[in-house]
């Protein structure tokens, strides 16, 4: 509906209204009033009265969060990295990376990203972690081909001992159970508690064992059960016989088992070599 200003009061009337309610202004003639307050009969309907908003408020401006997820993941990921030596490399890089994005973007942008000091915390931390993992890559670099050396060489050295437990057990059954005329098998000795059952297995340091008897000599050889992997046990097979003098023999062939041929893998032990020859050899 149409309404009507006063000029004098300010009050709004209806548009039919003669005079003003509130001062009894009489609006006859008062058309260059009513033009001079920039209202006319066909105005539109007053709006409802709003009470004014508190000084400095700004009723189109909106309270918005500024987005920091990139930021806490980068640090999430930082934690976690310098937590597991880097996370295999992966989770360092990827928190150093996160964390250059989002410092970025809160920089370039301050009021829509945030977390700023999130992202300075997880490309430090990423940092760090990358700087673990590379150190703890190049200790396993030096540490793990030692190791597995040493591990050869354990194995290699117990392998010769159970050659000279079996050269041993041999001469005592020759001079017992074989009453002088032959040698033992595995099992026999075993049977005889020479060797432990396990050993009479032929599996021992990773190394198979094969003892061959006939009648008053014997030869026993060890090779290794897999060959040319970084698992493998040791590079060299063994070999050692009765009639060789009891010296035992190593080279690396392959895989494959060690005969008279190859030479001797050390000096063997002087007063063991007679007193094994003084059983076997009655003209020593």
């Amino acid at each position: 509906m149409s309404s009507r200003k006063c000029p004098q009061c300010g009050l709004v009337n209806w548009a039919s209204a003669d005079s003003c309610k509130r001062c009894d202004l009489n609006f006859a003639g008062e058309g260059q009033a009513q033009a001079e307050a920039g209202f006319s009969n066909e105005s539109a309907s007053a709006p409802p009265y709003q009470p004014a908003p508190p000084y400095g408020y700004n009723s189109y401006a909106r309270p918005t969060q500024k987005r920091a997820g990139l930021a806490i993941a980068s640090l999430v990921v930082g934690i976690l990295s310098f937590m597991t030596f880097g996370m295999f490399g992966v989770g360092a890089v990827a928190a150093f990376i996160m964390g250059i994005v989002a410092l970025r973007r809160a920089r370039k942008n301050p009021a829509l990203y945030g977390g700023e000091g999130f992202a300075i915390a997880g490309v430090v931390l990423g940092s760090v972690s990358a700087l673990i993992f590379a150190y703890v890559l190049v200790i396993a670099a030096i540490s793990i081909p030692n190791l597995l050396a040493s591990r050869r060489a354990a194995n290699e050295a117990g392998t010769m001992m159970s050659l000279r437990q079996i050269a041993s057990a041999e001469a005592t059954y020759y001079a017992t159970k074989g009453m002088g005329r032959r040698f033992g098998t595995l099992q026999e000795l075993a049977e005889e508690g020479l060797i432990d059952q396990t050993f009479a297995k032929g599996i021992r340091f990773g190394y198979r064992f094969e003892l061959r008897a006939s009648g008053t000599s014997f030869e026993a050889a060890a090779t290794p059960l897999t060959y040319g992997q970084t698992s493998s046990p040791g590079k060299r097979s063994f070999y050692l016989s009765s009639d060789s003098g009891y010296v035992i023999r190593a080279a690396d062939k392959k895989g494959l088992e060690a005969d008279a041929s190859d030479p001797p893998a050390g000096q063997p032990n002087d007063t063991y070599t007679r007193a094994q020859k003084s059983i076997t050899d009655p003209n020593y």
